[in-house]
């Protein structure tokens, strides 16, 4: 009931509100607020929806049921406004503020507003029925929603479904976002923020929906814009701002949509008054806009000419500038810029949570079935990546947007050529490339000089803006492969696919950029940065390392250009993506996959989405298929299952829920999306020799593997996972020393082989790696400083994070530098008697001590780039016939080594004899006794890689069941 019919006598005395209301049992209740601390009606009390009114407020009246009064924009100057007693206000809402005290100054009062909206609601449709879903009537029908328009962001969601079938064409948007914290964060707080459900009204009803979604419907509906005139000159707020030279007030009308087409009395457009002013930055912002260029005011003048007659500001910019714009045949449109004035294309959109019943399996299982087709009819998908800011601190994505747009100058018709994106995509050197357009580079680099230097050495860390969860989401390849246009929407900003893309190849080329040591544009090496290309030395990727948007844009050229994906590579996308549910590691990909399917007694079994059975079916069902489609070789997709979601599999069935962001040694799982898709699975090694090629397998009724296999080794001696990190108090270091004593051979060789087995000896694309026992020491070393760092204060202050220790004494640092020395030593290593003085006055603190760890990460960073780019996780091993290899980090002394037909590596195997019947049988690789086995992973084990294990031995093959 509206506040209006459910209150009486209402008067205003100061900033205090006075009625009698009427509560839910229809009694009258006087009741009292003050300004500060409202306005709405819930059960006879006021509800809150404000602060600070009486301060900032003026002309303060109540006439009937609304109340009058003249409050403060976001950028300080008055306006009048009229809250109706309802709790509807028609203050515009807030665009961009640049002002950082400002913006988090409204952000809370957003904030506050916005709650106390969500819980009115809440209140409101407790008391309504909840939505009913009706069966679909066909395979193809799918639920459309329309979201109905509002007055402010505060306002209740109104939405409706309705059914349509996708074969009568109909014309929607669809939507792809994370259904809970869109964030990276894991704080407790912010997780329970985003799992909450919110109350929406839909056909009448209440559906409940996530958080991060409400905030999305919030965004995505058509604002109710009215646009005041200024009599008696006929300005628009637009105008005035523009007149005014206000660019921040300029830029925030136009992202709320504000008609750049509109005259005031004189014929003059906003263009032409910040032409006369000569402000270029709302010039540039107008044109992106759509602004004609050629527009002509009552007296024939166009823009330029304006910035002729004046001469005001950078008017020679701003004539130069126009004069070079080439105005298309048609105005723009706004409906493909970043300053759109709507985000959705039409009034229809498909959005998963609301237009599938979640509660429904089977009716799931059927849309997810043509999830592909959904996407691929759609008219735009929209990206909702979350609101710009996770609090009002956090100012991250706000800091890389703002000024976005800028980059829109640099495409024709907000589109990039085909071959300028190539080019971006393909070249290290990205928009430095001499052949991309002039102008791209000129607009790329304006762009980049928005930022501060130290923000954008920051982006060499990581930019927090592309760890937002939807980037990891397993769907969105699907929901983006499938798009034709595509529109990212993050908080108040709104970016065109091309745009967005533009953007994220820069960003990268920067990143390569910087990793090379310096900016495009300076010659500038900053100690800071040094540091921080150090860190990314010793920073053990587990992911890609690149900008997971240009990764995705390289997905999406491959699929268009080479179609369905084979399945391989298709599981090793979704297996490297978050999903709620594990078996959407798979169904996320059906879409763009090729069929896989496996034989059984009834005939081929095709996977499907079905939740009805459960993860370990769908996973052990999947594995059957890979198997019958590349053989034993899918033995190294076993990766880490101390993560696992997913527990009883089989030790050699892939766990699809745990990610595998490295390349695996026995087959190549991920084609390259830039040239082919052709589903070759071969790899550089043939550990099983040309000998020993394909067999058969055979798969239980147990889901027990059975093939042939030869034991060669076994596990004699380990060191700590990890081949990037010297340890604790050097104790990696002086375990990697002590494994290589007990290998034969010169202390050269000795090198040799463990930097090969390090990195699988391959680099830089040649196996075996060409020469690189020089770049190996100097990479030794400068993780060994790294370590040393922990224990000199003074060294640990400057160069290393709070987290690192700090406290330790003179003592401690004297005893792990002996110990680094001496393995260093035993490594054929040693440091220099220049290095070892150095070290000795580390503790007390040296001079020179930043040009040493320049020198130092110089020498490193070749090999350490290399490793980075291996799983760094493996664990070196010695074997009883003194091999030096690398395998999982769960692999233990005892653990077999063993060679398969129709592989390409080694793998690790564990008997599963009991520990008491381990201990009694003698630890001998020719015992008969080990009859059935878990798989551990695949090895790397140097000097066997090409069949020199299996020579003279092919006939000891003995059946191996795999459990």
């Amino acid at each position: 009931m509206a506040f209006r019919d459910s209150s009486r006598n209402i008067f205003l005395e100061g900033p205090t509100l006075h009625a009698e209301c009427m509560t839910m049992d229809r009694q009258w209740k006087p009741s009292k607020l003050h300004l500060n601390q409202i306005l709405g009606n819930a059960n006879g009390e006021f509800a809150w929806l404000g602060s600070d009114f009486d301060k900032g407020a003026e002309d303060i009246r109540l006439e009937g049921t609304v109340l009058h009064a003249r409050l403060p924009e976001a950028f300080g100057k008055l306006r009048d406004a009229q809250p109706d007693a309802e709790g509807r206000c028609n203050v515009v809402t807030r665009g961009m503020v640049f002002d950082e005290a400002e913006r988090q100054r409204n952000e809370i009062q957003d904030a506050r507003e916005i709650e106390a909206r969500r819980s009115e609601a809440e209140y409101l449709l407790s008391h309504r029925d909840a939505f009913e879903y009706s069966p679909l009537p066909t395979p193809t029908s799918i639920r459309l929603l329309k979201i109905e328009p509002s007055c402010g962001v505060q306002d209740m969601v109104h939405c409706s479904l309705t059914v349509v079938d996708l074969a009568d064409g109909p014309v929607y948007d669809a939507l792809s976002y994370t259904w809970g914290n869109p964030f990276p964060t894991l704080e407790s707080q912010l997780e329970s923020h985003y799992q909450r459900n919110t109350a929406i009204c839909c056909n009448g009803r209440r559906i409940l929906v996530k958080q991060n979604l409400y905030d999305a419907l919030r965004r995505l509906r058509q604002p109710d814009i009215t646009e005041e005139r200024n009599k008696p000159y006929n300005k628009t707020p637009l105008i005035r701002a523009a007149e005014q030279g206000n660019f921040g007030r300029v830029y925030s009308l136009l992202s709320q949509g504000a008609d750049v087409t509109s005259r005031d009395a004189f014929g003059e457009t906003a263009l032409h008054y910040a032409a006369g002013r000569g402000d270029i930055e709302s010039v540039k912002v107008l044109v992106v806009a759509g602004s004609d260029i050629n527009a002509l005011d009552f007296k024939g003048r166009k823009p330029v000419d304006c910035a002729r007659m004046r001469q005001r500001g950078l008017s020679a910019q701003v004539i130069q500038f126009l004069n070079e714009r080439v105005q298309p045949e048609r105005p723009h449109s706004r409906t493909n810029t970043c300053l759109r004035n709507r985000v959705l294309s039409n009034g229809y959109i498909w959005i998963d949570a609301i237009c599938i019943n979640q509660s429904d399996d089977a009716e799931k299982a059927m849309q997810v079935g043509i999830m592909g087709h959904i996407y691929k009819r759609a008219q735009s998908v929209v990206i909702w990546l979350g609101k710009e800011r996770q609090n009002v601190q956090d100012a991250a994505a706000s800091e890389l947007l703002r000024a976005v747009w800028l980059l829109e100058l640099a495409t024709k018709n907000r589109k990039l050529e085909d071959d300028t994106m190539n080019v971006l995509l393909h070249d290290p050197d990205g928009y430095l490339s001499p052949a991309l357009p002039h102008t791209l580079r000129n607009v790329a680099t304006d762009w980049l000089r928005t930022f501060e230097q130290d923000k954008i050495e920051d982006w060499l860390n990581g930019v927090p803006f592309y760890r937002r969860r939807w980037f990891e989401r397993a769907w969105i390849i699907q929901e983006v492969l499938m798009a034709d246009e595509v529109t990212v929407v993050c908080g108040q900003f709104v970016l065109p696919w091309d745009i967005f893309m533009l953007m994220s190849c820069v960003v990268e080329t920067i990143r390569n950029t910087l990793k090379k040591g310096g900016l495009p544009w300076t010659n500038s090496f900053g100690f800071s940065l040094a540091i921080s290309r150090g860190e990314t030395l010793l920073t053990r990727i587990n992911k890609e390392d690149e900008i997971p948007a240009v990764t995705l844009e390289r997905k999406r050229r491959a699929f268009r250009r080479e179609g369905r994906l084979p399945s391989m590579s298709a599981l090793s996308v979704g297996r490297n993506s978050s999903a709620t549910d594990p078996r959407d590691h798979v169904f996320a990909v059906l879409s763009f996959s090729l069929p896989m399917q496996h034989t059984t007694s009834k005939g081929k079994e095709i996977v499907h989405p079905n939740y009805v059975n459960s993860p370990k079916q769908l996973f052990v069902t999947v594995g059957k298929c890979l198997m019958e489609a590349h053989g034993p070789s899918i033995l190294s997709l076993t990766g880490d299952v101390k993560n696992s979601r997913v527990g009883g599999l089989p030790s050699w069935i892939p766990d699809l829920s745990t990610p595998m962001y490295f390349q695996p040694l026995g087959m190549h799982t991920s084609p390259s999306t830039e040239t082919s898709t052709s589903g070759d699975i071969g790899t550089r090694y043939n550990a099983a020799g040309n000998s020993l090629q394909g067999q058969s397998t055979h798969i239980s009724p147990n889901d027990c593997l059975v093939l042939k296999g030869i034991k060669w080794d076994i596990v004699m001696e380990t060191a700590q996972p990890g081949l990037n990190r010297v340890g604790n108090a050097a104790s990696g270091l002086i375990r990697w020393a002590s494994l290589l004593n007990n290998i034969n051979g010169s202390v050269p060789a000795k090198l040799d082989a463990l930097w090969r087995t390090f990195i699988g000896d391959e680099a830089l694309g040649s196996h075996p790696a060409r020469g690189l026992s020089k770049e190996f020491t100097g990479w030794l070393k400068f993780i060994s400083i790294v370590e040393l760092s922990r224990y000199s204060p003074e060294l640990s202050k400057k160069f290393t994070k709070a987290t690192m220790p700090a406290n330790h004494s003179r003592q401690d640092y004297l005893v792990v530098l002996r110990g680094i020395g001496y393995s260093l030593e035993s490594l054929g290593t040693p440091f220099s008697s220049k290095e070892q003085e150095f070290f000795q006055k580390l503790y007390d603190g040296h001079s020179d001590w930043a040009s040493w760890y320049c020198n130092f990460l110089s020498s490193a960073e070749t090999f350490g780039n290399i490793i980075r780019n291996k799983d760094t996780s493996r664990r070196l091993f010695r074997t009883k016939k003194n091999f030096l290899g690398t395998g999982p980090e769960r692999t233990k002394v005892g653990d077999l080594i063993f060679i398969i037909p129709g592989t390409s590596v080694p793998y690790i195997l564990r008997s599963t004899l009991p520990r008491a019947v381990r201990r009694s049988v003698p630890l001998n690789f020719n015992n008969k006794i080990f009859s059935s086995h878990q798989l551990i992973g695949e090895a790397y084990v140097h000097g066997i890689m090409h069949g020199e294990a299996v020579k003279g031995i092919e006939d000891k093959l003995e059946t191996l069941n795999i459990i």
